[in-house]
C-alpha cells in the first residue's frame, strides 16, 4: 500500500509526459528514474533527450492546470 501512496498515478521509467500549464504548453519530459516520491525527468522533443535533470513530485502527474498528461 505504501508504494501506491508514493506513486498514486503509476508513473514509470520511459514514459513521456507533457505539461498542462498554459505557460509551458508543449513542454515534454521523459521519466529517467523514480526517487521516493519524485520522478527524475529530462526534456524530450521528437525522440531527443536533453536539458538538465529535474525532479517532479509524483502527485503532479495528473491532468490539472499545474500537472502533466501522459503522452506515451
Amino acid at each position: 500500500m505504501k508504494a501506491k501512496m508514493l506513486n498514486p498515478y503509476d508513473v514509470r521509467v520511459g514514459q513521456v509526459w507533457e505539461s498542462c500549464d498554459k505557460r509551458g504548453k508543449g513542454c515534454r519530459s521523459i521519466v529517467e528514474r523514480i526517487e521516493g516520491d519524485k520522478a527524475v525527468v529530462r526534456g524530450w522533443s521528437m525522440g531527443n533527450i536533453g536539458g538538465p535533470e529535474r525532479r517532479i513530485r509524483l502527485d503532479r502527474f495528473r491532468e490539472i492546470s499545474t500537472g502533466y498528461r501522459l503522452i506515451r
